[in-house]
């Protein structure tokens, strides 16, 4: 039960980062929030949750881009 809450709660964080970066983004621009989603996506691949971090991949890479997104 205790590995289940931890689980849980490394989902949450991620989740949690990835609202923090989407406001980061809207705020400060893509390249502001890039340490964030590198943070998420950190955590969304030691879960294995494949689609959450193929999303957060894309934010890093669309904040790498020049220019707006």
């Amino acid at each position: 039960m205790q590995a289940a809450r931890k689980l849980k709660q490394r989902y949450e964080e991620a989740h949690t980062l990835e609202i923090i970066a989407e406001i980061t983004e809207e705020i400060q621009g893509a390249h502001s929030a890039k340490k964030i989603w590198t943070d998420a996506l950190e955590i969304y691949l030691e879960l294995g949750l494949e689609r959450q971090a193929h999303s957060m991949q894309e934010h890093i890479d669309g904040s790498e881009q020049p220019g707006p997104r």
